[in-house]
């Protein structure tokens, strides 16, 4: 196992330092690899054994239940398609708990983040001698299913058979703990069955001759159907006449008055996902008549301002949402337009974003009037409904209109000093003879912030590159020229690249040319 190095600090428990655990992971794997550490804050594999505990001896264990792992299994986005998972045949590992494969399982508790790591040993199914993989999953108190990964050759998936057995397995520990009968648990059976017997003065002891019970004699008469109901028909009239009227708590039971209690229901009213416009049916077309649909798709698209609010509240944790990932897929985010005008994110930079923004905030406090950076979900615009944005943070001032935030921490410039950098012709920084370091024009993070403050409407972005030994701050204001000309590229790439895949998967299902097929029909007759 690689050895893993663990900072204590006050923001997390521990910083883990990864060398070669996903070494062996390339592209997107190892990304989304780096993603679920950095939400966890380490890697499951380097932890130390002092910081888990048996499963059944846990005191903390997630209501993790079978319709989390349902949900989790079939319904959950892949995070690489942004589609269902799909995984039903992974539902079939309860057999797998039940014969008894998962072993050796151990949790812990990450009280900061509310979550729980649970990792363990499973048989494969196929082959009893070969090693056990290697199973983690991240569930949150409330049992939804964050994460999964195993060492297995689906693993990658993050719903393989392996990782599910892990998760019944759980499920079988919170019943068993529920079901627990009171001399099941530690001591509760020696507890006294009495309180302790207080005395009293004899000032406050009454002797009182017990009373004998007798009839009552003044039965209270019942009220008739007509009395009662004018009796409601009062009430009701005197809520009217209040100035600030209040609903009667007794009518909400009574028929002929009920109705106006029913309570209003609170839909969300979410976009749906761009994913949802596939069609089977569309498979059998050709490119021009995709391009056809796409362009009458493309006009019919339409965000209420509302749906577009709501969508920026429930992403603000970002790749921590399940809600992020649907609404982003199908759609140019800012942070792809300069790719997709033409034709990372890293461990390193999400460990040190909130750093860099303290850091922000302390180098401006000086300058504006209770300044303040709030957190951002994946803003939409009904302008531009096939575009979406997620800035680093939104910021506020006394004294300036809102603007948003973008921080970039370089992992190659934590090292080196930001004027070294510049002289790399990759870097995102120049400095100009006889001028002042900034952002370069034809970077892609210019077309990212560009395109961020068009979509959320905002006039300026402060443009932030933080590295250990320094902080680079410039405000770039909004550029419409420069936008209106990479944005009419961006919309032929959703036309001509996006749409035809969204429609009917023309890049990623093969066609079959009936001519072809008939041609080898005949050569067999």
């Amino acid at each position: 196992m690689p050895a893993a190095i663990f900072v204590t600090d006050s923001d997390s428990l521990f910083t883990l330092v990864m060398a070669a655990n996903t070494a062996h992971l390339n592209g997107k794997e190892r990304e989304r690899y780096l993603v679920k550490t950095a939400i966890i804050g380490c890697d499951p594999y380097l932890l130390p054994p002092t910081v888990f505990c048996l499963l059944n001896s846990a005191k903390c264990l997630p209501q993790l239940t079978f319709p989390d792992i349902y949900i989790y299994l079939v319904h959950n986005p892949s995070p690489f398609t942004g589609e269902s998972l799909k995984a039903f045949k992974s539902t079939d590992a309860y057999q797998y708990a039940v014969a008894g494969w998962v072993n050796d399982t151990k949790i812990w508790h990450v009280e900061k983040t509310h979550l729980h790591v649970i990792t363990s040993k499973v048989n494969h199914s196929q082959a009893l001698n070969s090693n056990p993989t290697s199973p983690w999953i991240v569930v949150q108190e409330d049992g939804t299913v964050v994460m999964a990964h195993c060492t297995c050759m689906a693993g990658l998936g993050e719903v393989c058979s392996h990782a599910a057995a892990l998760m019944f397995t759980v499920v079988a520990a919170v019943e068993k703990r529920e079901n627990q009968t009171c001399t099941e648990k530690p001591c509760t059976w020696t507890q006294p069955s009495t309180k302790m017997v207080k005395y009293n003065e004899v000032s406050n002891i009454f002797a009182i001759k017990e009373q004998v019970e007798t009839e009552d004699l003044f039965q209270h008469m019942r009220p008739s159907a007509d009395d009662f109901k004018l009796f409601c028909e009062q009430l009701h009239q005197s809520e009217e006449q209040e100035t600030k009227p209040k609903k009667s708590a007794i009518l909400s039971v009574i028929e002929g008055h009920s109705h106006r209690y029913t309570p209003k229901t609170v839909q969300l009213d979410l976009p749906a996902p761009l994913t949802s416009l596939y069609q089977s049916s569309r498979l059998v077309l050709d490119l021009p008549a995709l391009l056809e649909e796409g362009a009458k798709v493309f006009e019919e698209l339409n965000l209420t301002p509302e749906q577009c609010l709501l969508v920026e509240e429930k992403t603000r944790k970002q790749s921590r949402s399940r809600v992020w990932f649907e609404q982003r897929a199908g759609r140019v985010t800012a942070s792809s337009f300069h790719e997709a005008a033409k034709t990372e994110s890293s461990s390193w930079g999400l460990q040190n974003e909130d750093t860099a923004k303290k850091s922000y905030l302390v180098a401006m406090q000086d300058h504006h009037e209770d300044i303040n950076v709030a957190a951002s979900g994946l803003i939409l615009n009904p302008e531009l409904p096939w575009i979406g944005a997620s800035p680093d943070g939104v910021v506020t001032c006394a004294c300036h209109e809102p603007g948003i935030l973008e921080i970039k921490c370089p992992f190659s410039a934590k090292d080196r000093s930001l004027l070294e950098c510049t002289k790399d012709s990759r870097f995102c920084l120049t400095v100009p003879e006889g001028g002042v370091m900034s952002l370069k024009l034809d970077h892609s993070y210019m077309y990212q912030v560009q395109a961020q403050m068009r979509v959320a409407e905002v006039m300026f972005c402060d443009f932030v590159v933080w590295t250990p030994q320094e902080l680079f701050k410039q405000r770039i204001m909004f550029d419409g020229a420069f936008f209106d000309v990479a944005h009419s590229k961006v919309v032929n790439f959703i036309r001509t690249g996006i749409l035809p895949e969204l429609l009917g998967k023309w890049f990623t299902v093969p066609r079959f040319s009936p001519t072809a097929t008939s041609d080898k029909t005949s050569e067999g007759h």
